[in-house]
């Protein structure tokens, strides 16, 4: 069994330990004198209303534009007692409030790392495609320190689980199946790959 390092509660191991949090953009926003007071409330009001439909605290959703936006296009407005209006609404003024306080668009402002073991290993696959089915696996097991020798059979099925709760994949089940597919594909194909443990 490996050790796995601790999660700050709901914070998904995707996310790097250095991305700045929805909360943090709240408190600057309250600070900013420039801005009218009903603005500010305004802002704050729909990074917090954003946030509740997400099904997290502030303190758990980075403040990336790109993060916010996969998930927002998720939220069915029905399901919250609010019209269609009202959630555009709402994300204009959390795309706003982001901008504003300098946040990120990029993809890769926000996942964790992977390991230098990681890396090495997706070093020496040839073809883009593989390294792209492997990817999420490597992010993952790097996240709870798990290097690639000692990745068992429980990884897989602990990565489905959190692609399902983290909801940016369409398919979760086939992205994980190609990532066992691939790995097993290439244990034969590259020496001195990996086996799962």
């Amino acid at each position: 069994m490996t050790e796995e390092k601790p999660q700050k509660s709901n914070v998904s191991p995707f996310i790097s330990a250095e991305t700045r949090m929805l909360d943090s953009v709240i408190t600057e926003l309250s600070d900013m004198e420039d801005l009218p007071p009903t603005k500010r409330r305004d802002l704050k009001s729909a990074l917090n209303s954003l946030a509740r439909m997400i099904g997290r605290s502030p303190a758990e959703i980075p403040a990336n534009i790109n993060w916010i936006c996969i998930r927002v296009r998720k939220i069915v407005p029905a399901q919250h007692n609010i019209t269609k209006k009202r959630l555009a609404n709402i994300k204009s003024d959390a795309l706003k409030a982001l901008e504003l306080t300098g946040c990120s668009r990029k993809r890769s402002d926000w996942l964790a790392p992977v390991s230098q073991d990681w890396s090495d290993l997706l070093g020496r696959i040839e073809y883009k495609h593989d390294l792209w089915k492997l990817t999420q696996l490597a992010q993952f097991c790097s996240a709870l320190s798990v290097e690639p020798q000692q990745v068992t059979d429980q990884h897989p099925l602990d990565l489905l689980k959190t692609l399902i709760e983290e909801s940016f994949v369409t398919r979760p089940e086939h992205v994980v199946a190609n990532a066992i597919k691939t790995w097993n594909r290439l244990k034969d194909q590259i020496s001195d790959w990996p086996e799962v443990v």
